[in-house]
């Protein structure tokens, strides 16, 4: 296991800010129930894409179910589950993200999702 492998695993298990880049580059695809696509910074990501988020749910957590790394980039396949907060049902959310670790910190993720289900869940 090399080490962008270590530092996801981490990741994912704690959330730990100090983790990403100052400025890493965050960004998701179109559908996201969010107010843009792309976050610049540790704090945006934090004080922005993760509020908005989270605002639509009373639960919620990404569950990563494969991880394959490749130098500096790790891909992860999962799925978010979540408690939607206006219906009170389960939501579930395929992903996959690509994540770039130089250095031990994150500096880049693209996460691609079944934003499908964010419209019929959150609509």
């Amino acid at each position: 296991m090399g080490l962008a492998l270590e530092v996801l695993q981490k990741w994912f298990s704690t959330a730990d800010a100090n983790l990403l880049a100052e400025d890493i580059h965050w960004s998701v695809s179109p559908g996201y129930p969010v107010s843009q696509q792309i976050y610049s910074s540790r704090q945006a990501v934090f004080e922005n894409f993760f509020p908005e988020l989270t605002a639509h749910f009373s639960s919620w957590s990404a569950k990563p179910e494969q991880f394959i790394e490749a130098d500096e980039q790790v891909i992860v396949k999962g799925r978010y589950v979540g408690q939607v907060k206006h219906s009170n049902k389960p939501i579930e959310v395929e992903f996959i993200h690509i994540w770039t670790v130089h250095d031990g910190v994150i500096t880049a993720v693209t996460s691609v999702a079944d934003t499908a289900q964010f419209t019929h869940h959150l609509n």
